[in-house]
């Protein structure tokens, strides 16, 4: 390099005394660390590499434990808990055939809505074989142009009736007689247990029983009115009784596990046999008196409410069981994360759907799930159905701030960004929804009460009946005080659990009034349509000749 071309760094001849030369090219290799642009450039490389492996980064592993998975055992093949067949061990061993309630429900409605393969699946695990019956109950719409719906049944079910009120509904039931008398029939037998497809390895979407029980428990309510409309008490009790152990099955405790059924069509079962009782049976002043003892057999345990960590335990093994199922590798990766929950759940909740589908430690959802049932648990016993309740509306609040079901795009968008940003925030997010989703204050503590109350008005009811038939000519038929049949007719006065105060009781006359509040616990003044009411006698039925002057 010559005079002429060559290029020294005026820097560099300060410094000639040393004999170093530098060039251009060296300088800058020299000095680039000085220049403080790279190293905000790099802290905002490491930053955005940070928020994205937070955001896409593999998902921790989860540790198998109580506190998050709840069973540790039996592990598949990845290691992680087998929630299908943990669930299907805590229900025990399916019972015969000939001992099993839901064979019966099976093979009336066949294929109760069941895939053929779900079917086969199905079958096998209740030890029949999947072929069909001779013969099948087929199960009206609830609209259309048949002489038979649902709401023609429904409608029928509100009070005692006759065939001339309605002829074709009257010949559909005694054109499916038979069916009816079975499921009579299999109201006795031990045990309820049918495998959901999904613990089998089946479809997950499956919910056929809960429709078919409904709709034939009924149908057994529809004929039992017709019976005593027509003035045929020992066969109404009979339908109605059914009703009442068909409901006793279904709330087995040994079917929690599995939870075959809604909750709330478990309680819709057992609500419905009490009321139909306590109305119309037992305020009819011709009722034999053997068949008032009866009755009064049956009614006579005062059953205890169920634990609500029995209850609970089924939909606790569920629900956790989704969270690992969304943790395992699905078929599509993240993007199925939200589409599987939407068809489990049935909603959209877009800052969840944003969390599905980025990097989860699904063990601090477990963690935070777990805390959330627990607390939940800790509400339903509460001594009092004002505290379980107010405490669990307290308690869905705030899972509803944590994971709000936001719908304008702003708070939307401001929303789920900072979910995103908080890995912490993301994971209650989840958890905070599912149990918004598990602890329904309808299923947990309304219609429980309500299973209660009703189940005392029939045993108050037995204890007015047998009070009136006891009574000699010319004597009031009822008493003044409820406190008058303590302790021959009733072993204490009931209380209201809606209002955890005593069943009112009011009498004008020869009439009286059993009146508890219904949901919104306030006593409307016996308003059947807001409270929960037992009138003796009972009102006459619509259509029904007027009584004789």
């Amino acid at each position: 390099m010559n005079d002429a071309t060559a290029r020294v760094d005026p820097w560099s001849e300060s410094h000639q005394e040393t004999g170093v030369v530098f060039t251009d090219v060296e300088h800058c290799r020299r000095r680039w660390y000085r220049d403080p642009r790279w190293f905000v450039a790099a802290a905002a490389t490491l930053l955005v590499a940070v928020i994205l492996y937070g955001l896409f980064g593999p998902d921790p592993p989860i540790l198998v434990s109580p506190e998050t998975t709840v069973i540790t055992g039996p592990p598949a093949a990845d290691g992680l808990p087998d929630y299908a067949a943990a669930r299907l061990a805590l229900a025990g061993p399916a019972p015969p055939p000939e001992d099993n309630a839901a064979v019966d429900l099976l093979l009336m409605t066949w294929p109760m809505y069941l895939s053929p393969s779900d079917l086969r699946l199905v079958c096998t695990a209740v030890g029949i074989p999947d072929s069909p019956p001779a013969s099948r109950l087929l199960i009206p719409e609830w609209s259309g142009n048949d002489a038979v719906t649902l709401w023609t049944v429904s409608d029928a079910s509100e009070h005692p009736w006759t065939t001339n009120e309605h002829p074709a509904l009257a010949a559909w039931l005694e054109t499916n007689a038979t069916f009816l008398d079975r499921l009579v029939t299999a109201a006795d037998k031990p045990r309820w247990w049918l495998a959901n497809p999904a613990l089998l390895g089946g479809s997950p979407d499956w919910f056929g029983d809960a429709p078919a029980v409904d709709a034939l428990t009924m149908f057994l309510e529809c004929r039992a009115l017709l019976h005593l409309g027509e003035g045929r008490h020992a066969a109404a009790w009979r339908d109605l009784r059914a009703i009442e152990r068909w409901g006793r099955l279904l709330a087995d405790p040994r079917n929690g596990p599995q939870r075959q059924l809604f909750q709330l069509s478990v309680q819709s079962v057992q609500i419905r046999a009490a009321r139909s009782i306590a109305r119309h049976l037992l305020p009819l002043p011709a009722l034999p008196s053997d068949l008032l003892a009866e009755i009064r057999t049956e009614f006579a345990s005062d059953e205890a409410a169920p634990d609500p960590a029995e209850t609970l335990r089924g939909e606790r093994l569920q629900s956790v069981g989704m969270v690992v199922s969304l943790a395992r590798r699905l078929p599509g990766g993240r993007s199925a994360r939200p589409r599987r929950v939407q068809m489990d759940r049935g909603e959209v909740n877009p800052l969840v759907d944003a969390a599905l589908a980025t990097r989860l430690d699904w063990g601090g959802v477990l963690i935070a799930f777990t805390e959330a049932h627990d607390d939940a648990l800790a509400a339903l016993r509460l001594p009092t159905h004002a505290a379980r309740r107010a405490e669990l509306d307290r308690l869905r609040a705030g899972w509803a701030a944590t994971a709000p079901a936001v719908r304008s795009v702003r708070a939307n968008t401001a929303t789920v960004l900072r979910g995103l940003i908080e890995p912490r925030r993301r994971e209650r997010a989840l958890a905070a929804w599912l149990a918004i989703d598990a602890f329904d204050r309808v299923a947990y503590v309304d219609a429980p009460a309500a299973v209660t109350a009703c189940r005392d008005l029939v045993r108050t009811a037995v204890a007015l009946a047998a009070w009136r038939a006891d009574r000699a000519p010319g004597e009031p038929l009822f008493p003044e005080r409820i406190d008058d049949m303590v302790p021959r007719y009733l072993d204490h006065v009931p209380n209201d659990p809606f209002t955890d105060s005593p069943l009112r009781y009011r009498r004008v006359g020869d009439v009286v009034l059993l009146v508890i509040a219904g949901d919104d616990g306030i006593d409307n003044g016996g308003d059947d349509r807001l409270d929960i009411v037992v009138r003796m006698p009972p009102p006459p039925s619509p259509g029904a000749p007027p009584p004789p002057p």
